[in-house]
């Protein structure tokens, strides 16, 4: 890797272990959301997903692993991450969200789970246009919503309000984008998550 990284590629370079305190507090958080999502996959009968930003894996591991009838892949921009989930047996390739290496409607779902928070606000259509260009039937993005004011995320406003969104992926910018691509967007929220759903 080059100094040429930004800054949040930089740490997951530099942090992401694959055990102790960071993993720990990975497995633990957001049991409500990722269940969503595999409820979400259920019930649009997908075969094929999609995973932008899988991290440690623990989807791969604690979910799709046992839904052989769901084919599993992940995009991964770490480069150590990428082979850490091919030693658990994902499929796994190497890109980022706003450079996505698939062509056409590759997959029933893509979904990805507090990615955007992390880009720039400017990389967010981008990012948007990119999952929605691979999915056939959905695209599914797992949002922070901060209620304690804390700056969970690198790239958020730490201007807004406590318990207010970054403006760039607010409900209502997201719902604005969505409608003007004629996309359907639906809202789930509990505790710190917020699970939007694009269907067309």
């Amino acid at each position: 890797m080059t100094d040429a990284l930004r800054p949040h590629e930089r740490w997951w370079e530099d942090h992401a272990d694959t055990s102790g305190t960071f993993r720990q507090w990975l497995d633990d958080s957001d049991p409500w959301s990722r269940a969503e999502v595999v409820k979400i996959v259920e019930t649009l009968g997908a075969r094929t997903v999609l995973e932008v930003g899988p991290g440690l894996f623990h989807d791969f591991q604690t979910y799709w692993a046992s839904h052989p009838w769901i084919k599993y892949t992940a995009l991964e921009m770490t480069p150590k991450l990428v082979d850490y989930g091919r030693t658990l047996g994902a499929s796994v390739a190497q890109g980022k969200i706003t450079d996505i290496p698939y062509n056409g409607n590759w997959f029933d779902v893509v979904y990805c789970r507090h990615v955007l928070e992390h880009l720039d606000p400017n990389e967010i259509d981008e990012a948007l246009l990119e999952m929605v260009e691979v999915a056939r039937k959905a695209v599914v993005v797992v949002l922070f919503r901060t209620t304690d004011g804390a700056n969970h995320e690198p790239m958020q406003d730490t201007t807004a309000a406590p318990g207010t969104w970054c403006s760039a992926i607010s409900p209502d910018a997201l719902t604005a984008w969505a409608v003007e691509r004629g996309l359907t967007p639906r809202y789930t929220t509990s505790g710190r998550d917020t699970v939007l759903t694009l269907t067309w």
